[in-house]
């Protein structure tokens, strides 16, 4: 398909589906790889997609000990059941390590010391938790 674009020091700068009256478009094919960029431009990710999908990682592991999420697993630390302090303790000091790691790694990734992972293979990359029983 034909789209116009108009280029500003030979960049696109603007894409239309016709040519614009009055104004210097000219057409090319709409598989042109320049176009194809604005269009559907790559999205980056930004350390608040990491921070999500971190954070979704460490309530899951609270859940997964029967607590409602991290911030409730937290609270547990002043607990007077042993077991549930236990967890707590054991919680705490795993999400600070991960939060620790996340947080330094990312910040390799910003300094160009590191490439940036996916999503996925940052979170297997976090250090497991080891519950007290286990």
């Amino acid at each position: 398909m034909t789209v116009y674009v108009r280029r500003v020091e030979g960049r696109i700068v603007e894409v239309c589906g016709a040519p614009q009256p009055g104004q210097q478009f000219s057409a090319i094919d709409d598989s042109n790889e320049e176009v194809q960029a604005l269009i559907n431009p790559k999205r980056t990710l930004g350390l608040a997609d990491y921070a999500a999908a971190v954070q979704a990682h460490v309530d899951a592991v609270a859940m997964s000990r029967e607590f409602h999420d991290g911030v409730t697993a937290a609270t547990y630390l002043t607990s007077t059941i042993p077991r549930w302090k236990a967890d707590a303790e054991a919680f705490v000091a795993w999400r600070d390590q991960v939060w620790a790691y996340s947080y330094g790694e990312l910040d390799k990734v910003k300094n160009g010391q590191r490439l940036q992972p996916t999503i996925n293979a940052f979170i297997n990359e976090l250090p497991a938790i080891s519950w007290p029983d286990e």
